[in-house]
């Protein structure tokens, strides 16, 4: 085998490597010091939460701030009881809080000065108060204790109603496995409306890998302004997440969680209750380097998971070579370890730096098996990831801020199979031998993510602007199929072949040979501009462009401007209407192009051999055609966008109900397709050119089309009882389901038009917590989903095209050869020009879930006072006490701008929330006072059932007409499961 790595030719790599780090580091370095000479005294804020003497929120009390000149500012607190007013200058304040059935609360002199870190210091006279401040409001009429109605919608962009904000104890009710959690979280979210799928960002970072563990995790947003131009994607595509910064004082958590099979249900595929263990534990430590200077936090976390998988396939028995079914339990075993590291540091008056390392490792033995495949394609796999990441975050001229951020990160990854032998896939029955798409595979991947964004306050506007700059270099060593696989459309052809039945034979026989290395450099870039005006104080307005590019994409002038509003038709903010359009861009990923330099026809060939010989591909002569596959991209590829326009409705309606109803188009253009450009003509058996193979060109011409009506409430009947939910009607069709989609007929995609993959009619997703006698917090999540379309195909290769998706066609039940089937008659051999069924016309399974975490706290040690009590929307960092970034307290009642956005949960954090403060559908609903300890030292105990009514959830429908399991499913998600856990903090 020759050198891999002197093909890869890495030195000049290398050198361009280090001429954009340089580039990179010049950059911020120039960023550094402009803003170290513009700096000035820091914007003060004030903010804080109001609460009953039980330490529950108050909805709608009235906050008035009044300056030594007399001026006065307004807040009606959220529905997370907090307010916040700002900027504001140093100097002596009063503070006036009433609310129905409570007593007014009044501080005559609050003096407001600049703390450390860019932070505000509140004293009364000598005395520094805790900040933000926690107002406690005595009750005046006891028999009025009923949620207030004077809660406020917001017109701030960032405020929307849809969103969903989980912090404080509401992270309690979502699973601590990070897959699991993602998996949760994207469910939240709902289908992706962008062009690709649902992205995730971890402090402002792209995150491509996994998620930090819910341990770490302070934040969690989701579908929140939707046309900001600041990111790629749409909101209701962007799953945003801030973790735990360092605190002033030393915190020490830990947590074990426990299951066993005999907590479970069993699967519903499964022959027995398989043998089943999971084991996690760990914890984090917090508090300071230098007082009031710098903090850490350090988490570990480590998993032992013994999982395992559902086979379920029908085989041919060896004796008799009669089809029998085949069920079994694989054992899947995994090991994982997380370990994370962050600090910040207060360099000089207004810059704060944030660093954070992390390091992750994770081994899984048995992999590959489970549905059609047999416990022989077992392989083994590992991967490592080590991530760095800096901030700096800079105040200049009292309200500007600037926030860089620079990423290093490297990932490694390979897997193995435990048999080299050839695969052997009969369609829909079983997958037997080794497995060859695990072979043997090494992957080395280092990305670099580059950002500086610029926040300017100017009168009634808030201009932020800001660059971005990602590079992924890939090195990739993969034997996949370099064993070979034979493809049967149907077991009776498999069992044909065994018995020597004249002229049968396999349908196809694929092999890769040559260089299993290749390499890959990209590059993405972008900037952007954004505008957010309050025109009146019923109105604001944003407008924004941005334009990215990237390597290997000749398509430049990607501009997508975005436009948003928020109006309140009665300036009383009961009622705000939102709307929006915008293009949002989808870039080319790395494994495309890294598949074309892979089969460029010289480094690596794929052969495919259509009737080959059995065991033996190549032993059928000059019958055999033995064509080298290429995969090319399009001359003419453009980025595929999707054009988006929204119109919503949020109301606030009597007794504290918040309604959100917005329709949405959907528009994609220019998406991914595959098409082999060398396929015969229709009705003709050889290509147009017989010297060459299939051509596999990936090319922008596929389309797509969604209409989406959301409705959300959220209704906080009491102080124990807390409901939200979200409800969407859509219909999504496109004629691609992805770059590596391919029409059955190559040279007219017209029939392929029908019904999205993914597209479900309905979608259903509600929550909420009760505080039940004796302190037990119960937290469901239900989630219900309509069925999904698959696509019912002949297992034939019809057309010659050397793709196994041909399609059948409708036929008369009296016709010879016709199939019968619950979702109509099919002929299974139509003829050339004959209209076949549409794409995706099979009906496949519905899903719904219910997941119930109950929870216990116990209290022991010394009493804590209240201004010790964990506050809503407060960071648990010494350092972090800005509201978050940019337009955060733009306009809201007597807010002001916002103030440093938190990276690597740095400083700033979120601080004040708009009605979409906690975890909720639309626009929170949250748990304020739940779970809140009053003494120094707890214990927490969890009680989490997943799957608590034990739904059967199908997947893999299978619409192969020869397979023995089609229109049926040979897989099920998994069944109940019970999870115990410890936690212990301090």
């Amino acid at each position: 085998m020759r050198d891999a790595r002197s093909k890869s030719n890495p030195k000049p790599v290398r050198r361009a490597w280090c001429r954009w780090i340089g580039a990179l580091l010049l950059i911020g370095s120039v960023s550094f010091l402009g803003l170290a000479q513009g700096v000035r005294s820091a914007p003060l804020e004030l903010r804080g939460i109001v609460v009953d003497p039980s330490g529950a929120i108050i909805l709608g009390a009235e906050v008035v701030l009044r300056d030594a000149q007399g001026q006065e500012q307004r807040y009606v607190t959220d529905a997370s009881g907090e307010f916040r007013f700002g900027p504001l200058m140093p100097g002596t304040y009063s503070l006036r809080v009433t609310a129905e059935g409570f007593a007014p609360y009044e501080e005559p002199a609050l003096i407001l000065e600049p703390g450390p870190a860019a932070t505000t210091r509140v004293r009364r006279e000598e005395t520094i108060l805790p900040h933000p401040l926690t107002i406690t409001l005595e009750i005046l009429i006891t028999e009025r204790m009923e949620v207030t109605e004077e809660t406020r919608v917001s017109i701030e962009p960032d405020a929307n109603l849809s969103a969903v904000v989980i912090r404080g104890e509401d992270l309690e009710a979502l699973p601590d496995d990070p897959e699991e959690l993602l998996s949760t979280l994207r469910q939240m979210a709902g289908p992706s409306v962008g062009a690709g799928d649902v992205q995730v960002f971890v402090d402002g970072f792209r995150e491509r890998g996994r998620i930090p563990p819910r341990s770490a995790i302070r934040e969690i947003r989701i579908n929140n302004n939707p046309f900001s131009a600041e990111f790629r994607e749409p909101g209701r595509g962007r799953i945003e997440i801030l973790t735990r910064p360092g605190t002033e004082l030393f915190r020490v958590n830990g947590f074990f969680d426990f299951n066993d099979e005999a907590l479970n249900a069993r699967n519903a595929f499964a022959p027995v209750r398989a043998p089943l263990q999971v084991r996690r534990y760990g914890g984090f430590l917090s508090g300071p380097i230098l007082r009031n200077r710098s903090s850490f936090f350090a988490e570990l976390q480590r998993r032992e998971m013994d999982e395992n998988e559902t086979v379920r396939a029908t085989i041919l028995d060896p004796a008799t070579l009669l089809p029998v079914p085949f069920a079994a339990v694989v054992e899947t075993p995994q090991r994982g370890t997380d370990f994370s590291l962050r600090s910040e540091w207060q360099l000089w008056k207004n810059h704060t730096f944030s660093a954070g390392y992390r390091f992750f490792d994770s081994t899984s033995q048995n992999q590959g098996v489970g549905g059609f495949n047999l416990p022989e394609r077992a392989s083994t796999s590992e991967s490592q990831q080590q991530t760095l990441r800096f901030s700096l975050t800079s105040l200049i001229q009292r309200r500007m801020t600037n926030e860089l951020r620079l990423q290093l990160n490297r990932r490694e990854s390979g897997s193995q199979a435990l048999s080299e032998k050839p695969a052997l896939v009969v369609l829909d029955a079983f997958s037997g031998g080794g497995n060859q798409g695990a072979l043997f595979s090494r992957r080395t991947s280092d990305e670099l993510e580059f950002s500086n964004t610029f926040s300017l306050p100017w009168r009634r506007h808030l201009v932020k602007m800001g660059v971005r700059v990602e590079g992924d270099r890939l090195y990739d060593v993969n034997r996949s199929n370099f064993g070979g696989t034979f493809t049967f459309s149907s077991l009776e052809q498999y069992r044909d072949v065994l018995l020597g039945v004249p002229g049968a034979r396999p349908t196809q026989f694929t092999i890769n040979r040559g260089d299993p290395s290749a390499a890959l450099t990209l590059w993405e870039f972008a900037w952007f501009v954004q505008d957010d005006w309050r025109v009146r104080p019923n109105l604001t307005l944003s407008v924004g462009l941005r334009h990215e590019f990237q390597t290997h994409l000749r398509d430049r002038l990607n501009f997508a401007p975005r436009f948003g509003f928020a109006w309140s038709p009665r300036n009383d903010q009961r009622m705000v209407i939102r709307g929006g359009a915008g293009i949002f861009y989808d870039a080319l990923e790395a494994n495309l192009v890294l598949n074309t330099i892979r089969f460029d026809g010289r480094r690596q060939q794929q052969i495919i051999i259509r009737f080959p010989g059995f065991p033996d591909p190549f032993s059928e002569g000059e019958v055999t055609i033995r064509p080298t596959s290429l995969r090319v991209l399009a001359p003419d590829l453009a980025a595929p966008y999707t054009l988006q326009s929204t119109i919503e409705v949020e109301r606030q309606l009597p007794r504290g109900i918040f309604l959100n109803v917005g329709y949405s188009r959907v528009r994609g253009v220019h998406l991914f397709r595959s098409r082999n450009i060398n396929a015969p003509l229709p009705g003709m058996t050889l290509p147009p050119d017989p010297t060459r193979g299939p051509i596999f060109q990936i090319e922008s011409t596929a389309y797509s089309l969604r209409h989406e009506l959301r409705v959300g409430f959220r209704r906080q009947f009491s102080r124990t009882f807390t409901l939200f939910g979200n409800y969407v009607l859509s219909s999504t069709k496109n004629d691609s389901d992805g770059a590596l989609s391919t029409p059955v007929n190559q040279y007219d995609a017209r029939s392929e038009w029908g019904r999205a993959s993914f597209d479900s009619r309905h979608w259903f997703f509600a929550g909420g917590m009760i505080l039940l006698p004796w302190g037990i917090r119960v937290a469901p999540l239900v989630s219900i989903r309509s069925s999904r379309p698959f696509n019912i195909t002949t297992g034939q290769d019809n057309n010659l095209d050397t793709i196994i998706n041909d399609r059948p066609s409708f036929a008369d039940p009296a016709m010879p050869g016709a199939i019968r089937t619950p979702f109509g008659t099919f002929n299974p051999n139509p003829r050339p020009g004959e209209p076949i069924i549409p794409r995706n016309f099979g009906t496949g399974p519905s899903y719904r879930n219910v997941d119930v975490t109950f929870s216990r706290t116990f209290g022991f040690g010394q009493p804590r006072t209240r201004s010790e009590w964990p506050q809503l929307g407060r960071q648990e960092g010494g350092l972090q006490q800005g509201p978050r970034g940019g337009g955060g307290g733009m306009g809201r009642p007597g807010g002001g701008m916002g103030g440093l956005r938190g990276g690597m949960g740095g400083p700033g954090g979120r601080g004040i929330g708009g009605p979409g403060g906690e975890m909720g559908g639309p626009g929170g609903g949250g748990f304020p006072g739940f779970g809140r300890s009053e003494y120094r030292y707890n214990f927490t105990l969890v009680v989490r059932a997943a799957n608590l009514l034990n739904n059967v959830n199908f997947t893999n429908y299978s619409g192969v007409l020869t397979s023995p399991f089609f229109g049926r499913a040979n897989s099920a998600l998994p069944a109940r499961r019970i999870e115990l856990q410890l936690r212990f903090n301090f």
